[in-house]
């Protein structure tokens, strides 16, 4: 059985950056919301492109928000996970949205696409390891 081994920030950001997808937590009406989706990370942000289903609609983004990533051995259940939370805004600056899109490898651009930048000011991870037989 593996056991968890917290990781301090300057431990868990990094290992962002092997990945590419995660899931977005949120509050929706009634319920917490999760949403699958890739990120990447710059200049100390976590940037994340989310597609809303249905038609258009004004996007609010939320003052807050959750990302969380794992990666996990599918033999031996070791690996870590990491989430971060922190203050998010829209990005609408074009030159911003084209240069996170390729950083996204994100395909043609949408009215249901939104680019979200977030400040981690809350990190909190574990290394899952194997304990010592």
């Amino acid at each position: 059985m593996p056991r968890p081994i917290a990781l301090g920030p300057d431990e868990g950001l990094p290992l962002l950056d092997i990945l590419t997808a995660g899931r977005l937590i949120h509050d929706a009406p009634g319920l917490p919301a999760v949403r699958v989706l890739r990120h990447c990370r710059d200049f100390g942000y976590l940037v994340v492109r989310v597609q809303l289903t249905g038609p258009p609609a004004v996007f609010r983004c939320p003052g807050r928000l959750t990302y969380q990533t794992e990666w996990v051995d599918p033999q031996d259940h070791t690996g870590w996970t990491v989430t971060v939370s922190g203050p998010a805004q829209r990005i609408t600056n074009g030159y911003q949205q084209a240069r996170y899109r390729l950083m996204l490898h994100a395909g043609p651009q949408t009215s249901h696409e939104h680019l979200l930048r977030i400040r981690p000011d809350n990190v909190t991870g574990y290394r899952l390891t194997r304990a010592p037989a």
